[in-house]
C-alpha cells in the first residue's frame, strides 16, 4: 500500500494530503474524528474507526491490516488541541 498522510499544520482535525494507492482518500471512508468542544478550544481525542467495508477496501485497493493500518495511523494524526472552529 501506498500512504501518503499528512496533517494539517494550520488546523490539527484536518488534513492537507490523504492519498491511498494514488487515490484522493476521504477520512471519514475510515470513521470520524472523535472531539469535543468546551466553547474555547476543542479537544481532540483520536480517531473512532468505523468496520471495513468491501466498498472501501476495493475503492482503495486494500487489505484489511491495510484499513486497519491507515485507521492507527489517523488515531495517531487526530490527538491535541486546536481554538479555530470556536
Amino acid at each position: 500500500m501506498k500512504l501518503q498522510l499528512i496533517q494539517s499544520k494550520s488546523c490539527p482535525c484536518s488534513l492537507e494530503q490523504f492519498i491511498i494507492n494514488d487515490i484522493i482518500a476521504d477520512y471519514e471512508d475510515f470513521g470520524e474524528i472523535d472531539k469535543e468542544s468546551n466553547g474555547h478550544e476543542c479537544q481532540i481525542f483520536g480517531f473512532k474507526a468505523k468496520d471495513p467495508s468491501d466498498e472501501i477496501l476495493k475503492k482503495y485497493e486494500i487489505t484489511l491490516d491495510e484499513y486497519d493500518q491507515v485507521c492507527n495511523k489517523l488515531d495517531v494524526i487526530f490527538m491535541g488541541y486546536c481554538q479555530l472552529c470556536i
